[in-house]
């Protein structure tokens, strides 16, 4: 008789083994590179990893004799461990296909599956070797103050957050994946995965998703053909075709997280495959992900939260650098120079010139010239020549002054996406009209001589086609409904503390500032390093240094961002902590 499997609220364990003709462990596997492979092999064959990681041996019974059914095997199995551990470390020192190791792995020493355990390690293997294959958000762990109204605190915790608090949340693994296991909902199943990164400071933790109630075997297996189908006995689940899988970073010693962009393990949907999550998608498991992890780092009588802070890159360097545990997450910029405890400047009052200060960070010595130097015949320059050196030697101290020792090419620091939108009024004080804007709708305009008919705006265009919603956009309708709700407590205050004449008149202001033309323009930069480049076109003229606004030297930390009254505001602020 069959086993029965029950559903439970139990995470998946490590040990649940998957079919290798799978295709999603295909997929993870031919991801990795050659050399990759035989590594995580050995990595696999390490005494410390057996219990989950066991090959496929020959047996050593004399009362079972399985020559006739490993004979015409083309990867017979080892006898031993020793043996196997051998033949891939020749196999490291020798050229070969990655097709014979893949091969190898999948149709000879693991043919009876893979486990849980050898897909993660296989996973974090593929984001160590490319660390860009992720995107990630940092989030920022603020604390809530919470209030009892004669009823109990944990119950009516309140959602302001605390800005006076300084306490942070104590992290302990198991514990954290204990409160974690009872947020994710009953038809779902979790394995977990901590790692400690090689390179970084930091803890991460993969959570792979599953779309099965059950956490053994079945999750996994095969399933008999549907009543009519007569094209196989058996079809493969759909489970695994619907799996999620969803990075968490944990820097050390700072009140920050780093949440990666949910990825299919299969690329696209199976057929007939369930939903995993509230609406079936990638955004709604990162939002059930999101939701869980203040609950589980909080503790009765101390409620945490995620604040976004409007950064996200696929590089872990730069979250470690603007959202870590350094003195650089609210010293971007030219302020740097206040943050590096290898540069000597007393105060940042002090009236340092920008030569002084390129001096200082550039290392330069200023000694005597050799005398191959002082023997060398100058030429003299011509007017023309010696002012454009000084241009640009001038150029390169006001960007080394505005960047400081940021935005570097090679820092191994720099975002891949910038958007900014700008808010602020246009210049000239132009009154916006709405009558004039509804007879002016229709009117066909002049394009290069010729009447055209007049569309809608590019934001409507955009939404009409049902193309790729732009980030910034999404960003600030999240933000609008928080903002109005801050907008209105701010004038109930200041109604209560101005009095009736005020009120009216903080309502005027409003009203002119409504009434003032703010065009829509917004701004989007590409790039391996945005602000390195940014640096670059400061240093060759194209863009006025001692004029250019801070957020464009990467001092404010956001990647997503409105600029209004000259300030870029993230979300619902600076974005800074």
């Amino acid at each position: 008789m069959a086993p029965i499997s029950v559903p439970i609220a139990s995470r998946l364990p490590s040990s649940l083994r998957i079919a290798p003709t799978n295709a999603a462990v295909t997929r993870v596997l031919s991801r990795l590179s050659r050399p990759a492979l035989l590594s995580l092999a050995l990595d696999w064959l390490d005494e410390g990893n057996l219990s989950l990681t066991a090959p496929y041996l020959k047996r050593q019974n004399d009362d079972y004799d399985d020559d006739d059914e490993d004979d015409g095997d083309f990867y017979p199995p080892a006898t031993s461990l020793e043996a196997l551990q051998e033949h891939y470390t020749n196999l490291q020192a020798r050229k070969g296909s990655k097709r014979e190791v893949l091969d190898r792995i999948l149709e000879g020493d693991w043919r009876h599956g893979l486990s849980l355990y050898q897909l993660a390690m296989a996973d974090l293997q593929h984001l160590y070797d490319h660390p860009t294959s992720q995107k990630w958000t940092a989030f920022q762990i603020v604390p809530l103050t919470a209030k009892a109204d004669g009823e109990d605190s944990e119950a009516t915790a309140s959602s302001t957050v605390n800005k006076v608090s300084l306490v942070v949340p104590r992290f302990h693994p198991s514990s954290f994946l204990r409160n974690l296991q009872a947020q994710i909902l009953p038809d779902i199943k979790v394995h977990y995965n901590f790692d400690r990164h090689k390179h970084l400071p930091l803890l991460l933790l993969r959570i792979f998703i599953l779309d099965s109630p059950y956490n053994t075997s079945l999750a996994a297996a095969s399933t008999p053909q549907a009543p009519g189908d007569t094209s196989s006995t058996t079809r493969p689940v759909a489970n695994i075709e619907s799996s999620r899988t969803v990075y968490i970073a944990f820097p050390d010693a700072s009140p920050f997280v780093y949440l990666s962009s949910a990825q299919s393990s299969a690329g696209e949907r199976a057929p007939g495959s369930s939903t995993v999550g509230v609406n079936g998608g990638a955004t709604s498991l990162r939002s059930l992900v999101v939701e869980a992890i203040p609950k589980a780092l909080s503790q009765p009588r101390e409620r945490y939260a995620l604040k976004p802070t409007n950064l996200t890159t696929r590089n872990l360097s730069e979250l470690l650098q603007r959202r870590g545990a350094g003195r650089t997450n609210t010293a971007g910029g030219g302020w740097g120079i206040y943050a590096d405890e290898k540069t000597t400047i007393e105060s940042p009052l002090s009236t340092a010139l920008p030569e002084t200060v390129a001096s200082r960070l550039e290392g330069k010595k200023r000694g005597r010239p050799s005398k191959k130097e002082t023997s060398r015949t100058k030429r003299p320059l011509s007017p023309g020549t010696q002012r454009n050196q000084q241009q640009a030697k001038r150029r390169k101290q006001v960007a080394t002054a505005r960047f400081g020792l940021s935005a570097k090419m090679g820092d191994g620091c720099g975002v891949e996406r910038v958007d900014i939108v700008m808010q602020d009024p246009f210049p000239g004080g132009r009154r916006f009209d709405p009558k004039e804007q509804n007879e002016t709708e229709g009117e066909p305009m002049e394009v290069d001589g010729e009447p055209s008919q007049a569309g809608p705006p590019v934001t409507d265009r955009r939404r009409s086609k049902g193309g790729r919603r732009n980030q910034i956009d999404a960003v600030l309708a999240h933000d609008e409904e928080e903002a109005e709700e801050e907008e209105a407590k701010e004038r109930d205050a200041a109604r209560r503390a101005a009095g009736e004449d005020q009120d009216e008149e903080v309502d005027g202001e409003g009203e002119k500032e409504e009434s003032t033309w703010r065009p829509r323009v917004a701004f989007t930069f590409h790039g391996p390093h945005v602000f390195a480049g940014i640096r670059k076109l400061v240093e060759a003229g194209v863009i006025d240094g001692e004029k250019m606004p801070g957020w464009m030297t990467g001092e404010e930390g956001v990647t997503v961002g409105a600029v209004r009254h000259g300030r870029i505001r993230g979300h619902k602020g600076s974005g800074m902590p």
